[in-house]
C-alpha cells in the first residue's frame, strides 16, 4: 500500500503486543484495554478508503466509472481497485492500481461495458494492497444505466431508408423496361 509497510505494519505490530503482554493477566480489565488498543490500528488502516460518490449516470455502451479515493496517511499510497457487478446488464473490463499522494485524494477510472439495456446495477468497490491485502470493506456505488439503443435504431431505421431507396430504383427501371417494350 505505501513505500514504507512499516508505517501502518510497526503501529499495529506495537499495539499487539501490548494488548498480549503477560502483564495484563493480573488485572481484570483486559477486554476493555485490548479492545482500547486495537482501534489505533484500525484508525490507521482506515486512512485509505473509498469515498462515497452519489449515484452515477452512464450514458453509453462502454464507460469509465470514477472512483475517488483518500489517502489520509503521511506517505504516498499504491492500490488497486477492483470492481464486481451485481448484475448482468453492466460488467467490469478490469481492475485499476492508483497511486495517490499523501493527505490527497485519486481518482481511479473503473472500465466498464454495458449491455443494451437500460436499468441500474450497483457495483461493490474493494481497494487492495499491492500484496493482495484487502484494505477497509467493500463500498457499494448504485449506477443508473442508459445503453445505446439508439445505435440500433438509427442502423433498423438507415437499413429501412436503403430498402425504400432500392425498392424506388427497381421500380423506376422495371418502368423505364415496359415502356421500351411497348
Amino acid at each position: 500500500m505505501t513505500a514504507k509497510p512499516t508505517i501502518v505494519t510497526q503501529p499495529a505490530s506495537r499495539a499487539y503486543s501490548a494488548a498480549l503482554s503477560v502483564s495484563w493477566l493480573e488485572q481484570g480489565n483486559w477486554p476493555t484495554a485490548f479492545e482500547k488498543n486495537m482501534q489505533s490500528p484500525a484508525k490507521t488502516l482506515g486512512l485509505v478508503s473509498v469515498v462515497t460518490n452519489s449515484d452515477i449516470n452512464m450514458v453509453g455502451t462502454q464507460a469509465n466509472i470514477p472512483i475517488a479515493i483518500r489517502n489520509g496517511l503521511s506517505e504516498t499510497a499504491t492500490v488497486t481497485v477492483r470492481a464486481k457487478s451485481n448484475t448482468s446488464r453492466l460488467v467490469v473490463d478490469g481492475e485499476t492500481t492508483v497511486t495517490i499522494q499523501p493527505d490527497a485524494q485519486g481518482k481511479a477510472l473503473i472500465p466498464v461495458v454495458a449491455r443494451v439495456s437500460t436499468g441500474s446495477a450497483v457495483l461493490e468497490i474493494t481497494l487492495t494492497s499491492a500484496s493482495g491485502v484487502v484494505i477497509g470493506d467493500p463500498v457499494t456505488i448504485p449506477i443508473n444505466i442508459r445503453a445505446d439503443w439508439e445505435i440500433w435504431g438509427l442502423i433498423g431505421f438507415g437499413a429501412a431508408f436503403l430498402g425504400l431507396v432500392f425498392a424506388g430504383i427497381m421500380r423506376t427501371l422495371a418502368r423505364r423496361r415496359s415502356r421500351i417494350g411497348e
